[in-house]
């Protein structure tokens, strides 16, 4: 029927033109040293040989502070230029682009600190949270971080962006889900403060707009920057949504290309549809930016109806291309 919206049309993002409306949302990437391995460029060259538009990275340490947390891909500090730069160009010699997704971690990975870690590693190691509050599945007591920490934060973000402009990313992703420092930041659960980083939905989501402001003003106007938050906590239970549509009006206002909807997806089962459906659909009706939909999507069809009854623009699909990289090519019957 003519006039209908696809998942494989090309669309404008800033200056970029997507190949699809397909991501392929983030999946941790192992790396004992942070750096880019032969094992992760062969894995996304069949991601961007398999027909997904953008890739979304596994997420990616912004502070050498973080170093001892989990061994995921890092961007701290000019060392890890080369092996991004490779990645980059892998990728889009294949047709496809590819965002960084960057991450403070906080406490919420404390649980894989090794028992036997060394007095020196464990001194060395900064298990950082809003309120020093431990979280169910933490490991080891986490420390409030203090304003100056706070805005310390925001600078590494600002850092590893740029690092990932130079590295020839076409956008970042700030992760603000799943538990990780921004995401216990916006939730009451964990952010049990008292200074202007807590109590209002404004002040808990203060730390995420300054630091996008941060990362905006260092990679300049033209630069794609996306937010990941959480739809739903721990237990299915749904987030204050009108505290979510005002932080994301909020960021819309302050010229956020788009906000990717996910939450604690391992709640549901992998038969369950579209996730974070209603959720998603509420917050595209209130923004200009882009909606990116992840969790529970299978088939073109499920995804395309989805697009031609809301405002919601792109999807996010982590276990089907787990499963097949090359599951978007097969999607277009080649």
């Amino acid at each position: 029927m003519a006039g209908l919206k696809s998942i494989f049309d090309q669309t404008p993002l800033k200056k970029l033109t997507l190949p699809n409306r397909l991501f392929r949302a983030a999946v941790g990437d192992r790396s004992p040293d942070g750096q880019v391995g032969e094992e992760n460029l062969a894995l996304y060259e069949k991601l961007a040989r398999g027909g997904v538009g953008t890739i979304l990275t596994g997420f990616t340490r912004v502070s050498a502070k973080e170093d001892n947390i989990f061994p995921i891909f890092a961007l701290y500090d000019d060392s890890f230029l080369p092996g991004h730069r490779r990645l980059t160009e892998l990728v889009h010699s294949r047709g496809a682009l590819i965002f960084s997704q960057q991450v403070y971690v906080g406490s919420r990975m404390s649980k894989v600190f090794p028992d036997d870690a060394s007095p020196e590693k464990r001194e060395k190691t900064l298990f950082l949270s809003p309120s020093g509050t431990l979280s169910g599945d933490a490991g080891a007591q986490p420390r409030e971080i203090t304003a100056a920490e706070i805005a310390g934060v925001g600078d590494d973000f600002a850092g590893a962006a740029v690092r990932a402009k130079e590295a020839g990313y076409d956008g970042v992703e700030i992760h603000a889900a799943h538990g990780f420092l921004f995401s216990q930041f916006l939730t009451p659960l964990y952010n049990r403060r008292t200074d202007e980083y807590g109590g209002s939905w404004e002040n808990r989501s203060r730390i995420v707009a300054e630091t996008y402001g941060k990362v905006r003003a260092a990679v300049g106007p033209d630069f794609p920057i996306l937010l990941k938050i959480n739809a739903r906590e721990s237990g299915g239970q749904p987030e204050d949504l009108g505290d979510i549509l005002a932080m994301a009006a909020k960021l819309d206002d302050l010229g956020l290309d788009g906000l990717e909807i996910s939450g604690d997806w391992w709640e549901f089962s992998k038969d369950s549809p579209a996730y974070f459906l209603s959720e998603a659909t509420r917050i595209a009706e209130k923004i200009k930016g882009a909606v990116i939909l992840t969790g529970g999507l299978r088939t073109p069809g499920q995804m395309d109806q989805i697009l031609n009854s809301t405002g919601i623009r792109y999807f996010g699909l982590a276990r089907p291309l787990i499963a097949d990289p090359g599951l978007v090519n097969k999607f277009k019957g080649r």
